[in-house]
Order: structure tokens, then C-alpha cells, then sequence
């Protein structure tokens, strides 16, 4: 079993805020199915779109109800641990 943390020293600036106002309930993603969302999940960041997508693994404070990676590591993930996503 793995257990998914971020770095220690990952840079708090990085972190993204997730919107909780204008997003979904967080909550929902527990629910580990596919959902048909009326309204898209916004997560908002202090830093530009370009340093953000240098990164496979984006931290956000929307908790451990979802994560967001890059094409690359979804790739990865969808082949070694289909079931576990």
C-alpha cells in the first residue's frame, strides 16, 4: 500500500486554493466515480499557468478528495494502478 504526500518542502506558493464557492462540494470526488459535474472544480494559484504545468503532481488545500497530475503521470498511474485510482 502507498500512501500519497507531498513534499515537505514543496513551495506553499505552489499550493493551490480550491474554490469552494464557485467549485463543486470537495466531497463529492469521494465518492471514487465518475460524476457528471454541472459545474467545473476551479482551483486557483498565486503563481502563472506555465510554472504550475512544469509540475506532474499539483498540491491544492481541496484536501485528499482529489488530485491533479499531469497527462504524463496519468499515463502512469492508468497502467500501473488502474484499480487504485
Amino acid at each position: 500500500m502507498y500512501i500519497w504526500y507531498f513534499s515537505e518542502d514543496y513551495p506553499h506558493k505552489l499550493v493551490g486554493e480550491y474554490d469552494r464557492k464557485n467549485s463543486p462540494d470537495r466531497f463529492l470526488f469521494r465518492q471514487s466515480k465518475i460524476l457528471n459535474l454541472e459545474k467545473t472544480p476551479q482551483v486557483l494559484f498565486e503563481v502563472k499557468k506555465d510554472r504550475i504545468l512544469k509540475f506532474h503532481n499539483i498540491e491544492h488545500n481541496g484536501g485528499g478528495s482529489f488530485k491533479i497530475v499531469s497527462p504524463e503521470l496519468a499515463v502512469v498511474l492508468e497502467k500501473y494502478a488502474k484499480d487504485d485510482i
